[in-house]
């Protein structure tokens, strides 16, 4: 699961994010969702030789060091995070 320069739309992939990281791997009973990148730098570093250099973070480091930039998983992560606890059972549920 990654994002960046080829296409990326803050609500659009948030929203795809929802539909389909969150509430369509819960219903398809995955017990993980992989999310590359968690922070970059504005050089889209670090990764290894022949990685991706057009992907961003979660959290991209601004040029200054002490800002960042939230993205689209950032938000996908954090909701997850404060509303699947450790130990959560899962329920059936259809749809969306």
């Amino acid at each position: 699961m990654s994002i960046g320069e080829w296409n990326y739309s803050f609500a659009g992939d948030l929203m795809w994010n929802m539909a389909e990281v969150c509430i369509g791997t819960i219903n398809n009973w995955t017990k993980a969702v992989i999310v590359w990148n968690f922070m970059l730098d504005k050089n889209r570093g670090p990764n290894r030789p022949g990685g991706c250099t057009t992907c961003y973070g979660a959290i991209d480091i601004n040029l200054d060091y002490k800002t960042m930039t939230k993205n689209s998983h950032y938000y996908t992560i954090s909701h997850l995070a404060k509303v699947i606890k450790p130990g959560a059972k899962r329920i059936g549920t259809t749809g969306y």
